[in-house]
């Protein structure tokens, strides 16, 4: 008898050790706030609190910067964000700042979230979720209109804003839950609003490592420029509440199970 207790404890134990290894692979917790940032621009391979900023802009002033998201009479996300401004001396000028994950992916029972905001319409503003490899497997875009979309291969392009809503001056937190490695659960919410504009699962191929933002497609004036950008903040990366618990039982079933062994030994 003292045996089989003995092998059942061992059992748990390295079933739960398994686990906690498994988790090494997540994506590190924690904030990404603008506020640990100095206004100016944003260098491309920053590396944050919790993962890496890669930058791209093309011409006619397109840029990644700090800068205080109430411009233009915004929502505020934060008297420091990340602002991505397009270039507007030709089309298809972006700025492009890709968030990738730190420590790994988002695993099962991990959230992320983050807010953005917004002001005129015009041009093409977005936030895309992506696999390690740069693949695309969903996107929130505001595209020529006073809509934000919610879009993806594969998926039928559906209103998070509608245009009778009008996304000026509006300010959202997109979250993405992991249910599974193949299975998400996306819900888009004005900011600090807790019932969803949005709602839906989501099959993936892959789990999400990074996060492209982007901005751009414009012509206007330079006084007018930063009019059609998007601020983004508050990049936020949670474990589900019961996984701190799980990890803590399996260190002490270990020890448990070294106690019982000297015993029975």
């Amino acid at each position: 008898m003292k045996t089989i207790n003995k092998a059942r404890i061992s059992l748990l134990a390295a079933l739960l050790t398994i686990f906690s290894l498994n988790t090494t692979n997540a994506a590190t917790l924690g904030i990404e706030s603008a506020s640990n940032y100095a206004p100016g621009p944003l260098a491309n391979g920053t590396v944050g609190t919790i993962g890496t900023w890669y930058v791209t802009t093309d011409a006619g002033g397109a840029s990644v910067t700090i800068g205080d998201s109430s411009q233009g009479g915004r929502t505020s996300i934060g008297s420091s964000a990340f602002f991505l401004q397009p270039g507007v001396t030709g089309w298809n000028q972006f700025a492009n700042a890709w968030f990738v994950l730190g420590g790994g992916t988002l695993l099962t029972s991990q959230t992320v979230s983050v807010n953005a905001n917004y002001l005129w319409n015009g041009g093409v503003r977005g936030i895309q979720f992506q696999t390690a490899d740069g693949t695309s497997l969903f996107r929130f875009e505001q595209r020529w209109g006073d809509n934000i979309q919610f879009k993806g291969t594969g998926l039928v392009d559906t209103d998070v804003v509608t245009t009778a809503m009008n996304a000026y001056q509006r300010a959202l937190t997109y979250t993405v839950e992991a249910l599974s490695p193949t299975s998400v659960y996306v819900t888009a919410s004005l900011l600090g609003d807790s019932t969803p504009l949005f709602s839906q699962t989501v099959a993936v191929p892959s789990e999400i490592a990074q996060i492209q933002f982007y901005a751009g497609d414009i012509q206007t004036s330079l006084t007018d420029q930063p009019n059609f950008g998007m601020f983004v903040n508050d990049i936020t990366v949670i474990p589900e509440p019961t996984t701190g618990s799980l990890l803590v039982l399996g260190a002490g079933l270990l020890i448990m199970t070294r106690i019982m062994s000297r015993k029975l030994a």
